[in-house]
């Protein structure tokens, strides 16, 4: 599954941790963004941002080709922020799967097979609202994989990610000397 990161930070702040779980894989997930979107990424920024330096971008750009590069030069300006990798890694889970539930088939079997296959990529995490058939609930397959229980348990992934969103969502911070 490919990242979008424009519309990663319309929900969530990006930082050098969450570039770089990306660009690696967050969870068992292969890279979900480039080399190519990484560098893209900070060049845009610099035209918004005068705090990152243009001197950076040229030595991002250098890496376009070299993803081991890139994670070594991502791996030395995360230890200029503070960020928390668990709190990068959840805001990359919620992310995935939103993209999860949009692209969800009609059919249940192999729509519920699709979520469980995205929580084994996250190692089954306690606090998802998923349930394994056969493994965490005992109901048999004839009634686990109807179209009722298909629907409740996409809307209970629904409004388990709404809620966990709007805890981690992008707040806007204040500029210093400005009332909001």
């Amino acid at each position: 599954m490919k990242a979008d990161l424009k519309e990663f930070e319309d929900i969530f702040p990006i930082n050098w941790t969450t570039l770089l779980l990306g660009l690696e894989g967050p969870g068992n997930y292969l890279n979900v963004i480039s080399t190519l979107d990484v560098v893209n990424y900070v060049e845009q920024k610099v035209n918004k941002d005068a705090i990152i330096c243009n001197q950076l971008v040229m030595s991002l750009s250098n890496y376009s080709d070299d993803k081991t590069a890139l994670i070594a030069c991502l791996r030395e300006l995360i230890k200029t922020e503070d960020e928390d990798m668990d709190v990068e890694l959840k805001k990359w889970q919620l992310y995935l799967l939103k993209k999860t539930i949009a692209s969800l088939p009609e059919d249940p079997i192999h729509g519920l097979i699709m979520l469980t296959d995205f929580w084994e990529k996250f190692d089954y995490p306690e606090n998802s609202p998923h349930k394994v058939q056969g493994k965490d609930v005992s109901t048999h397959p004839n009634d686990y994989y109807t179209k009722d229980n298909y629907i409740r348990i996409v809307q209970q992934h629904e409004n388990w990610l709404k809620n966990e969103i709007v805890k981690r969502m992008k707040v806007p911070v204040p500029r210093k000397g400005h009332n909001t």
